[in-house]
């Protein structure tokens, strides 16, 4: 009997040594499970940090180019106005210039009549 009760009580201290051993391994593994979220975490929000610079960043571009585009409309619409204008006074001009001719063509014709 006793041999038995060593026996039972050897066999219950090699599986109480086995559980330890896999209590240290699913120890073990739990601590690498919680090591691997923590870095996951970090490179998330390092990850949403970057998209959230390149957004705020490509947002800034969007501005730039916008006032660079109102910028060239308005200057475009200037250089218009004042090709307008020049044409306005060149018409005028030319108007002047064909007034005269028109003057001066009467004036000849007048002139001719009384040689």
């Amino acid at each position: 009997a006793a041999k038995d009760l060593a026996a039972e009580l050897q066999a219950a201290e090699d599986e109480a040594s086995a559980s330890a051993s896999r209590m240290a391994t699913l120890q073990s593994e739990l601590d690498q499970a919680r090591s691997d979220l923590t870095a996951h975490r970090e490179l998330s929000a390092s990850a949403e940090e970057t998209l959230r610079r390149s957004v705020e960043e490509s947002k800034s571009r969007e501005e730039a180019l916008r006032a660079e585009l109102e910028a060239a409309r308005a200057k475009s619409d200037e250089e218009v106005r004042r090709a307008a204008a020049e044409a306005e006074g060149l018409r005028a001009e030319l108007d002047a210039a064909s007034s005269k001719m028109r003057e001066m063509e009467e004036e000849g014709n007048e002139t001719k009549q009384e040689l």
